[in-house]
């Protein structure tokens, strides 16, 4: 683990594919869009849960 961390920090190549992987969880999970769409979910099961 301490060696890919020094890689991370020491090669430009490694710490730019690092940052693209972050960049594409944010766009997958944390935009305002999903966001909202999740909250909806979970608003939803809570609405159908208390109805039965």
């Amino acid at each position: 683990m301490a060696e890919r961390l020094i890689a991370g920090l020491t090669d430009p190549a490694v710490a730019k594919q690092v940052g693209a992987n972050g960049q594409d969880l944010i766009d997958q999970h944390f935009t305002l869009q999903r966001v909202l769409e999740r909250h909806l979910e979970v608003l939803g099961t809570m609405v159908a849960a208390r109805g039965r």
